[in-house]
């Protein structure tokens, strides 16, 4: 085991955190030590070999998707679309789509 007093107090926390719980991520360190910088801390004990790094790559490409919408065959020719319209008189926010 490693000697606490050669530890700082940070390095110790996150020693006693990783006593009770298998793995923490970067932000559960960050969260544990109210710190925003704790990288170089953890590269320290990285390098004394006192912690090992897993790391995970994960998929978040999201391909982007657009819905189109278009008239009906019924409606490609004009004047069914001008009946189209005259019957929307009385809709006329389905009109402004049409």
């Amino acid at each position: 085991m490693v000697d606490a007093s050669s530890l700082s107090d940070a390095e110790f926390l996150v020693l006693e955190a990783l006593e009770h719980r298998k793995a923490l991520k970067v932000q559960d360190v960050m969260d544990i030590l109210d710190r925003k910088t704790v990288l170089p801390m953890l590269k320290t004990m990285l390098a004394a070999e006192l912690i090992t790094l897993q790391e995970e790559v994960y998929n978040t490409y999201k391909p982007k998707t657009d819905k189109f919408i278009s008239f009906n065959v019924i409606y490609q020719e004009e004047e069914a679309l001008k009946a189209l319209l005259d019957s929307l008189t009385r809709a006329p926010k389905q009109r402004e789509v049409v």
